[in-house]
């Protein structure tokens, strides 16, 4: 009887093994562990996601995707890496960045995320800062001038800074930023920042990602459009 049992626990055992790795290869279920801070808040370092490519995304899904991009002489981001940042327009799609929000197809599509981005305070508002040692310590609260920092906040930080009747200032890249190369989509004549560009149309047969931590990624502002075909799977626990 104890046999016939192990050799059952044997058999589902293997089962098991055998369901996982059909899985991963299909990359029906996929796990990734996050080791960059482009997703905060909704996403952080050291984070465990799951993804499946049976789920197409839309708007609002965060996506793995393989990376094509390269640039000489820099490490990161690496051709055939996996990248995670959130799907903000598919082909067809128009976008358009106004001082640091983000328009689809005319909606405002930011209005309902907690994103993190950059502010100027003084020392006064930073006694008032929620978790200021941690900011410190990950430098995201720097000091930038006489009695002005410059500190990583989400919306929802700022909207409690405003019920203390504080009145943090966003940092808004209006001018073209010198960093990775040639950007995929844009025109030698165009002027574009990170918060100020379009509209934009996507492409056919691709998307555009972008990560939650809008003045720290490396997304589809630097990277170009992403291909369908490197698409690897929808976040599904997050």
């Amino acid at each position: 009887m104890k046999n016939k049992w192990l050799i059952a626990l044997i058999i589902f055992g293997g089962v098991l093994v055998l369901g996982w790795m059909l899985v991963r290869v299909t990359g029906a279920l996929q796990m990734y562990r996050i080791p960059t801070p482009s997703s905060e808040p909704t996403i952080n370092v050291g984070d465990i996601v799951f993804t499946s490519n049976l789920k197409w995304p839309i708007p609002g899904n965060t996506v793995a995707y393989k990376n094509e991009y390269s640039e000489p002489g820099v490490e990161y981001p690496k051709p055939g890496e996996i990248h995670l940042h959130r799907m903000v327009a598919d082909e067809g799609d128009i976008i358009e960045m106004k001082d640091a929000v983000l328009f689809l197809n005319g909606k405002n599509f930011d209005a309902d995320k907690n994103l993190l981005s950059n502010y100027l305070s003084d020392e006064k508002m930073n006694t008032a800062l929620p978790d200021r040692q941690e900011l410190e310590a990950k430098n995201y609260l720097r000091q930038i001038d006489n009695n002005l920092f410059e500190v990583f906040l989400t919306s929802k930080e700022v909207k409690q800074l405003n019920e203390k009747g504080f009145k943090p200032e966003k940092i808004i890249y209006r001018d073209n930023i010198e960093m990775m190369g040639a950007f995929r989509w844009l025109k030698k004549d165009t002027v574009w920042s990170i918060d100020n560009f379009g509209p934009l149309k996507i492409p056919k047969g691709h998307f555009f990602v972008m990560g939650d931590n809008r003045h720290n990624s490396l997304d589809s502002r630097f990277v170009g459009f992403i291909k369908k075909e490197n698409f690897r799977g929808t976040v599904l626990n997050k």
